[in-house]
């Protein structure tokens, strides 16, 4: 099974048809995020029903960030193609 990277833009990339240096720099991204922190957004509803609608906002940090943004895959990626190793 594939697994991707969803850009800012909403393209989703393969892992293993990321760029080098694209790829490292998501690794770098998400441990910048998960030592500082990163404030999620989430919400929902329907749109027939407006009482449905709702917002939540909360802040993850460390293990959290990493879980969500599979920095272990990703540098399961880099490590396959020796990025760490040149």
């Amino acid at each position: 099974m594939s697994k991707y990277w969803t850009t800012r833009e909403g393209d989703e990339i393969e892992y293993k048809k990321l760029k080098n240096d694209h790829l490292l720099n998501i690794l770098k991204w998400i441990k910048r995020r998960a030592k500082n922190g990163m404030i999620v957004t989430e919400g929902g509803g329907n749109w027939f029903e407006p009482d449905t609608f709702w917002y939540d906002e909360y802040e993850i940090k460390g293990k959290e960030v990493k879980e969500r943004y599979d920095y272990a895959g990703l540098l399961k990626e880099a490590n396959r193609r020796r990025l760490f190793n040149q």
